[in-house]
């Protein structure tokens, strides 16, 4: 049979963390998302240049667009050519 050991702090068995491993485990996932942000940083800035990129070709669709609906019409109206623009 197994003997029972006196009840102090220095003998007892207890399976929990302690605050310095805690603490130290809050530091390394500090770190870990401050790495990810930073990778993020540069992504979410190309991003927002590519969107950029497809609000300018869109409007210059639009124009486009615009003006081949106005030679169309032009073009009905019995219009030369050579005035069409």
């Amino acid at each position: 049979m197994k003997a029972q050991l006196p009840a102090t702090a220095a003998q007892r068995t207890c399976r929990a963390f302690t605050l310095l491993e805690l603490l130290v485990s809050l530091a390394v996932l500090g770190l870990i998302i401050l790495l990810v942000a930073q990778m993020l940083g540069p992504a979410s800035a190309i991003t927002g240049t590519g969107n950029k990129h497809i609000d300018t070709d869109t409007q210059a669709r639009v124009i486009l667009d615009r003006k081949e609906h106005q030679v169309d019409r032009r073009r009905t109206e019995g219009e030369r050519p050579d005035r069409l623009l």
